[in-house]
C-alpha cells in the first residue's frame, strides 16, 4: 500500500476543478458552438496542476498528441484493466490533428468540455487511446497507485474503446 506522504496528485481536486473549469457542460453544447478552439490539452493541465502536489508541472505539456511521453515524464504510467478515478485518456489524433486528452472523474469523461461517459472526442469517428493513471494519488483520503486493485468504473457504457485492441 502506497504511502499518502508519497503522493504525488490529489485525484479528488483534479476531478473537480475539471468539471467546474469545462468550457461546455455537455457534448450537445459543444457542438453548437461554431468557434470550438480544441483546448483539451490546456484545460487538462491546469487541472492536473491544480492537484499537483508536488508542483512537478511548471509550464505547458504540448499539443495533446505529445502528451504520452510528457504524462511519464511527471509521474503518470500507461494502465489497463478498469478506470480509476483521476485516469487520463490520450489520443494521439485527434478530430484537429492534434490529439485529444480528458481526464475520468469517476462518473463522465472531461476535458475542455464534459463529455459523458465516452472518452472519444467524436463519437462518429472512433480513435484509439490509451489510459494514463498517477504512479501515486490520494482520492478521498486513500492512496490509489498505478498497481492499486479495484475499479470505479467497470461496465460503464463506452468506457472502453470501442473496437478490439484499441484500448491500450
Amino acid at each position: 500500500n502506497k504511502s499518502l506522504a508519497n503522493a504525488e496528485y490529489d485525484l479528488d481536486k483534479i476531478c473537480a476543478f475539471a468539471v467546474s473549469n469545462a468550457k461546455f457542460k455537455s457534448r450537445q453544447a459543444r457542438a453548437g458552438d461554431k468557434k470550438t478552439d480544441y483546448r483539451c490539452a490546456e484545460y487538462v493541465r491546469i487541472a492536473l496542476q491544480k492537484g499537483d502536489l508536488k508542483k512537478q508541472i511548471k509550464g505547458g505539456l504540448g499539443n495533446a498528441s505529445a502528451w504520452g511521453t510528457a504524462l511519464t515524464k511527471v509521474g503518470w504510467v500507461r494502465a489497463s484493466g478498469g478506470l480509476k478515478k483521476g485516469d487520463i485518456a490520450w489520443f494521439p489524433t485527434g478530430m484537429s490533428g492534434n490529439g485529444h486528452v480528458c481526464i475520468w472523474t469517476g462518473s463522465v469523461w472531461v476535458s475542455d468540455w464534459i463529455q459523458g461517459t465516452s472518452p472519444q472526442p467524436n463519437m462518429s469517428k472512433p480513435l484509439s487511446y490509451h489510459i494514463y493513471r498517477a504512479k501515486n494519488g490520494v482520492s478521498n483520503g486513500s492512496a490509489v497507485g498505478a498497481e492499486g486493485s479495484g475499479s470505479e468504473s467497470d461496465g460503464v457504457a463506452g468506457a472502453r474503446a470501442v473496437r478490439p485492441g484499441h484500448f491500450q
